[in-house]
């Protein structure tokens, strides 16, 4: 019964991908509501205080996202595009809707995590910080990264892990809504990107709980990783501020005070999840842009460990898991005739309309 309500719905055109996205993000958020209702005390206020800053995080896109403009035009004026202004304008409600479904699932998404662990007690640190030094030959991986970056500059670093992440991860449903004409695809990247934040972010963390490198000695007590503490306040210095945000995230979950955007957990990482989604985009839509994205998603995968935020296995996690599921939507697709056989454009197939080679078109 889901799988025809999907295929109806993607069945209408532009429109397909926000139906869904709308849909399952209401359906998340009602979860998400009923989860924190029953694990925390004063959850209605909590939940009448995410609704009201709703408008506040689609701002959020508008002031990071302002490079989405200049992106889009300079799509509509290459003619190997052949991108539209009149298509962009007739997906521009579509992309609000699914902006202001971005904010609701995010919020929801930071209450959720910070409630995690009333539900579930941190449990996993040590098991990964084992399996971490098992795989790096008895190594702990943060002191090769240390080593091999010491003397570069830090702030790119935080810039390029927090800033330049954060729009594409949180708002990509937007993106996909401009940018993309082919709802087939969408619909694949859309369930990507829940699966990156609901099934990996919020159930799988859920279960396997751990705080992460930086917060181990404050969790477990001990000094097995002060020397990773130590290089992580070296680091702030020049970041401007880092270890400032790890310990105002530790603060928050100490006293039990949610806020926007707060949390702390490890395993898996949703960083290492969405710069696999969107670089297996990207590597879709334009095949000569693989092995930039492979580095970018290798690149993260190393600041993740340098800048204390997780264990080597959080990523590797993640990476694989979106990979895995990604080739198993691109495969089903293939099979059902959704995609080109041979070529890595996909077809824009409609209900009773026969499939056609694809254009290499963006819209």
């Amino acid at each position: 019964m889901i799988q025809r309500f999907v295929e109806m719905e993607i069945s209408r055109e532009d429109n397909s991908g926000v139906r869904l996205f709308l849909t399952l993000v209401a359906l998340y958020c009602a979860g998400g509501a009923i989860f924190v209702v029953a694990v925390r005390d004063g959850a209605p206020g909590l939940l009448r205080q995410l609704a009201l800053s709703v408008p506040e995080v689609m701002t959020y896109f508008l002031v990071q996202g302002w490079w989405v403009a200049p992106v889009i035009l300079l799509l509509i004026l290459l003619p190997s595009v052949a991108m539209s202004w009149s298509r962009v304008l007739a997906r521009l409600p579509g992309a609000v809707a699914m902006l202001a479904g971005c904010a609701a699932f995010f919020l929801t998404f930071s209450l959720v995590k910070q409630s995690l662990p009333l539900a579930v007690p941190f449990w996993a640190d040590a098991v990964l910080a084992d399996l971490d030094r098992a795989l790096h030959f008895g190594h702990p991986p943060w002191s090769w990264t240390h080593a091999a970056l010491a003397g570069l500059p830090t702030a790119p670093m935080v810039f390029t892990y927090s800033t330049l992440w954060l729009v594409p991860a949180m708002y990509f449903p937007v993106l996909l809504g401009l940018l993309d004409g082919d709802p087939w695809r969408r619909r694949r990247y859309i369930l990507l990107y829940l699966f990156a934040w609901v099934g990996l972010g919020n159930l799988v963390a859920g279960a396997v709980m751990s705080a992460g490198p930086v917060f181990y000695d404050k969790l477990l007590t001990g000094d097995r990783f002060a020397g990773l503490s130590d290089g992580v306040r070296a680091l702030s210095r020049d970041a401007g501020g880092i270890g400032g945000l790890q310990e105002a995230l530790w603060q928050s979950y100490a006293a039990g005070a949610p806020s926007l955007g707060g949390g702390i957990s490890a395993f898996p990482s949703v960083h290492l999840a969405m710069a696999t989604v969107v670089g297996l985009y990207l590597a879709e839509r334009m095949p000569r842009l693989l092995w930039p994205a492979l580095a970018l998603i290798a690149w993260y995968q190393v600041l993740s460990v340098h800048l204390g935020w997780h264990y080597a296995v959080d990523g590797y996690a993640s990476i694989l898991a979106v990979a895995a599921l990604c080739a198993w939507l691109w495969r089903r697709d293939l099979r059902r005739g959704r995609i080109a056989a041979g070529g890595p454009g996909p077809l824009r197939v409609r209900q009773g309309v026969p499939a056609e080679p694809a254009t290499g078109r963006l819209d």
